[in-house]
C-alpha cells in the first residue's frame, strides 16, 4: 500500500480515538463535578454504547493491520511508528478479553462509582459490597484473559507502571517498612511535640478557593488552559495539552486539605500542560502512573511543603484568614503544615505518614488477587493493617476502607504508584539541586526555572521513555529509595528534634 494513503489511514483513526478520548474525558468529568444524580442511569447507557464502538474500531482487522504496516515501515515519522505501537500494544493487551466483558467492566465501574459516593456518605460497606465484588472479579478476569507471569497481580501493576512486579514492589515496601516505619514511630513517641490547632479553624470554602487560584498562579498552574473546580474526591483530567482541569476538595474546618491536595492536583497538570505539542492527539501517552504521580507529589510536598514556598507564600495565605493565623510567621506555620501524627484519612496524611497508607493498600489487594477472599471481612483487615502500621484503627467504613475512590473505578494495580512515585520525586529532587538552587528560586518567586527544568528532563517525553529509562536520563542513575528515606529523614529531625 502507498505510504501516503496508510498515513492518511492512520490520522484518521487517530482522530478518531482521540475524539472518543476527548468525549469520555467531558462525560467522566460532567459525571464527578456537576451531573445531576438521576443522570446515572442514562449516562451509563450512553458509555456503554461508546465503550462498545471504540472496542470494534480498536479491533477491526484492517484498521489492526494498518497498525501494523504503519510500526514497521522504517521511512515513517518517529512519532508515528511509536503511536501505532502503542496502539498496538493496548489493543494486543486486551485482544483475548471478550468485547461482552470489556462493555460490562465499563458500566459496572461506573455503577460503582456512583454507589461508592452514596455508601460513603452512608457509612455503609455493605451497600457497596457487592458492586466491589464485581470490580474484583472484571479484574480478575482480565488478568486471566490476558495471562501473566509468575501472579495475576503483576499484570495489572504492570499497566499502570511497566516493568513493576510483585517482586519489585515488595522490595521496594520492604525499604521503608525497615527504614521508615522504626523512624516514624520515633518522632511521633520521642519528638517534640507541634502544636497545629490553628489549622483546624473555620475556614470559608470561598478564601480557600481564592488562595488556590493564587496558588495556580504560584506554580505557574495556567488557567487559561487549565480550570478548578470541586469534587467529592481530588482528581486531574485533560483532553488535550490546552485543556487541563484539577478538582479539589474543601474542608472548612481543616486548611491544609484543599491547600495541599491542590497543589497536588496541580502537579499533575502542569505535567500535562508541559507535555510536547507534537505528541498530542498520537496516543502516545505518559511514562507511567509512578512517573505521574511523582510529579503530583513532587509540587506538593517536596515543594509546596518546603520552608521557602512558605518564607515566600505565607502573607498572601494570612492576608485570606488574618483572624485565623495572626499569631503565626511563614516558620511556625511551615512547622505546622509538616507535623506528623498518625491518621486515618489518607488524602490528609503527612509526608511521613503516607507510605504506610499504601501499604496496607497494596498488601489488601496482593491478597485479593491472591486467591478468593470474603468481601465482608476486607473492613476488619483493612482496620488491622492501619492499627498495624500507624498505632490507630477506623471506627467506622467511612473513615477506612470506603475512603478512596480507586476499588469503585476498578483501578486494582494503582495504589502502589502513589507510594513509587513519592520515592521517585526524592531523587528528581536531588537530581534538581545539583543543576538549581532550588530553595532561592523558590523564594524569588521564580516556579518557571523549576517548571523549565521538569519539562526538559521529564514533562517532555511523555510516553516515549519507560520510567526505567526516564529515571536514568533524568537523574544519572536507576531508581534508589534510598533517597526518598534520606530527604524525609533529614528534614523530619530538623523539624522533630
Amino acid at each position: 500500500m502507498d505510504k501516503d494513503i496508510l498515513l492518511k489511514q492512520f490520522k484518521e483513526y487517530q482522530n478518531r480515538m482521540a475524539a472518543f478520548r476527548f468525549a469520555m474525558f467531558h462525560i467522566s468529568w460532567d459525571a464527578s463535578t456537576a451531573a445531576p444524580p438521576m443522570s446515572a442511569s442514562y449516562r451509563n447507557r450512553m458509555l456503554g454504547i461508546l465503550a462498545s464502538d471504540n472496542m470494534a474500531l480498536q479491533r477491526d482487522p484492517a484498521n489492526i493491520d494498518m497498525l501494523e504496516k504503519i510500526s514497521q515501515m522504517d521511512e515513517m515519522d518517529a512519532l508515528d511508528k511509536v503511536a501505532a505501537s502503542k496502539f498496538l500494544k493496548a489493543i494486543r493487551k486486551f485482544e483475548k478479553v471478550p468485547k461482552e466483558e470489556m462493555v460490562a467492566r465499563q458500566q459496572d465501574t461506573a455503577k460503582a462509582q456512583k454507589v461508592w459516593e452514596e455508601a460513603k456518605k452512608k457509612n455503609d460497606f455493605a451497600m457497596f459490597a457487592p458492586y466491589l465484588a464485581k470490580n474484583i472479579e472484571h479484574n480478575k478476569k482480565s488478568a486471566e484473559y490476558r495471562g501473566f507471569v509468575d501472579h495475576p497481580y503483576n499484570t495489572l501493576l504492570d499497566d499502570y507502571e511497566e516493568g513493576m512486579t510483585i517482586e519489585r514492589y515488595d522490595q521496594f515496601f520492604g525499604t521503608l517498612r525497615s527504614d521508615l516505619v522504626p523512624f516514624t514511630k520515633k518522632v511521633h513517641s520521642e519528638g517534640r511535640k507541634i502544636d497545629d490547632s490553628a489549622l483546624y479553624q473555620y475556614f470559608a470554602k470561598a478564601d480557600q478557593r481564592k488562595f488556590l487560584e493564587y496558588l495556580a498562579g504560584a506554580l505557574r498552574y495556567d488557567l487559561k488552559r487549565g480550570m478548578i473546580s470541586e469534587s467529592a474526591h481530588p482528581f486531574t483530567s485533560g483532553a488535550s495539552l490546552n485543556d487541563v482541569r484539577v478538582t479539589a476538595r474543601y474542608l472548612e474546618n481543616y486548611l491544609p486539605a484543599s491547600i495541599f491536595l491542590g497543589m497536588h492536583e496541580m502537579g499533575h497538570a502542569i505535567h500535562s500542560q508541559q507535555g510536547d505539542p507534537a505528541q498530542e492527539g498520537k496516543n502516545i501517552g505518559g511514562a507511567g502512573m509512578g512517573i505521574g504521580e511523582s510529579q503530583s507529589r513532587f509540587y506538593e510536598n517536596y515543594i509546596g511543603r518546603s520552608r521557602a514556598f512558605w518564607q515566600r507564600h505565607f502573607y498572601k495565605l494570612q492576608n485570606i484568614f488574618p483572624q485565623q493565623l495572626a499569631n503565626f510567621d511563614p516558620d511556625s506555620f511551615y512547622r505546622m503544615a509538616n507535623r506528623s501524627k498518625p491518621g486515618l484519612i489518607r488524602l490528609d496524611a503527612d509526608e511521613l505518614t503516607y507510605s504506610s497508607h499504601i501499604m496496607v493498600r497494596y498488601e489488601l489487594e496482593r491478597e485479593i488477587m491472591s486467591g478468593d477472599i470474603d468481601i465482608n471481612k476486607l473492613p476488619e483487615m483493612w482496620n488491622d493493617k492501619i492499627e498495624s502500621y500507624l498505632g490507630v484503627r477506623p471506627q467506622t467504613d467511612t473513615e477506612g476502607i470506603l475512603q478512596d475512590t480507586h476499588w469503585a473505578n476498578g483501578s486494582f494495580g494503582y495504589f502502589p504508584t502513589y507510594a513509587l512515585g513519592t520515592a521517585y520525586g526524592a531523587q528528581f529532587y536531588y537530581a534538581l539541586c545539583n543543576d538549581i538552587d532550588v530553595e532561592r528560586e523558590i523564594a524569588n518567586d521564580r516556579m518557571e526555572v523549576i517548571n523549565a527544568w521538569l519539562k526538559d528532563k521529564i514533562h517532555q517525553h511523555g510516553g516515549l521513555l519507560t520510567p526505567d529509562e526516564l529515571m536514568v536520563q533524568a537523574t544519572g542513575s536507576s531508581f534508589d529509595p534510598q533517597h526518598y528515606v534520606r530527604f524525609l529523614k533529614e528534614k523530619y529531625t530538623e523539624i522533630y528534634f
